[in-house]
């Protein structure tokens, strides 16, 4: 195998370099947390399983599987104002492509000037669902940014478990 001259990493035939597989990260800010009892995560692991009774289960360190009720602006609700949104755009392109059929007008050519006003029209028309849409989204945004944030900083280690 050929090598470069200069770095010494092996060179292909298709000039490609050979990557190395997904390397983890060292944590060099792991402090271990004491138990409930004053003693470390070794020293607890050292003890026989009677002197571990008091110690608490894996299924207490699990999130707890029901899921909490839906707030505000979850995804439930932007699909909800999605749904409602498109759908009342369709219709619009659907009566106004039907009025200019009824002129006259072939539908394919009724559907194109259908559809090219109906992008205006559903500016005025349907601003109060385009408003609603705007804060379902911006609120599913937030809670997603939010949940994201508590659980990188527990990983981190930074915050306590959420629940």
């Amino acid at each position: 195998m050929r090598r470069n001259r200069d770095t010494g990493t092996p060179v292909y035939s298709n000039a490609c370099v050979q990557v190395k597989g997904i390397q983890r990260r060292k944590r060099t800010d792991f402090t271990p947390v004491p138990h409930r009892s004053g003693a470390y995560p070794a020293d607890v692991a050292g003890r026989s399983p009677d002197e571990n009774d008091d110690a608490p289960s894996d299924a207490s360190l699990r999130p707890d599987p029901t899921p909490e009720p839906a707030p505000v602006g979850t995804r439930g609700g932007l699909a909800v104002a999605l749904v409602l949104y498109v759908g009342a755009r369709l219709v619009l392109v659907a009566a106004l492509a039907g009025v200019l059929v009824l002129v006259g007008l072939p539908v394919l050519v009724a559907l194109m000037i259908a559809i090219v006003v109906s992008l205006p029209l559903s500016l005025v028309l349907f601003r109060g669902l385009r408003a609603r849409l705007a804060r379902e989204t911006d609120a599913a945004t937030a809670d997603r940014r939010e949940r994201r944030a508590q659980l990188r900083a527990q990983l981190r280690g930074d915050a306590p478990p959420a629940g």
